[in-house]
């Protein structure tokens, strides 16, 4: 069930962090088959394995059941077993570094949303309204669902406020090159005056 459920979200490109108790004791990983099978499969899986000693130690045994699995190859990964004693298993982590958007990706389109007439009561207002007619809570339908509808509310709203335009010709240098600020537009421009 659980490889199924890997399958399924590496078929889907869904990147994901799973993590746990899983009571499968990878420390016996060359003594027992069926352990080596498992470990075999996820890394079939294009999943890794981001804990790699014993989490439930006492003084007569050392066993690796707490878990912590990724797909994500895109982010660097800081994982780790702290020193705590909370309960019988010591806790685990994972901080993956954040990248920070390219300004070359964000306006690759040649399009930004044209912010000269908005008015943010009116835009909050506006959302408000949508939100209200939109959203309803399902405890059937998963809340993933409700993010999405709520995320194409939000644009929609947005759009309507602040709507797509094309870059001139002049603004689209400017986005070639996003260390170039206002502030800086602005030194150039007193400079070329001087």
């Amino acid at each position: 069930m659980f490889l199924n459920t890997i399958r399924y979200l590496s078929d889907h490109k869904h990147l994901y962090y799973i993590c746990g108790d899983f009571n499968i004791n990878l420390g016996n990983l060359e003594v027992e088959s069926n352990i080596k099978g498992y470990v075999n499969s996820l890394i079939s899986l294009s999943c890794k394995l981001l804990i790699s000693k014993p989490t439930r130690v006492s003084d007569h045994s050392a066993t690796f059941i707490d878990h912590m699995y990724t797909n994500d190859n895109k982010h660097d990964i800081l994982s780790g077993i702290p020193i705590y004693e909370i309960s019988d298993h010591l806790p685990i982590f994972a901080i993956a570094k954040q990248i920070k958007p390219n300004a070359r990706n964000i306006y690759k389109n040649n399009q930004f949303g044209d912010m000269k007439c908005f008015c943010p009561e009116n835009f909050l207002f506006d959302l408000q309204q949508t939100l209200n007619q939109t959203i309803v809570l399902d405890p059937d339908v998963p809340p993933d669902s409700d993010l999405d509808i709520l995320a194409q509310t939000f644009l929609v709203v947005l759009n309507k406020h602040a709507p797509l335009c094309n870059v001139s010709r002049k603004h689209s240098k400017v986005f070639k090159n996003p260390w170039m600020t206002r502030a800086l537009l602005k030194s150039i421009i007193t400079k070329n005056k001087l």
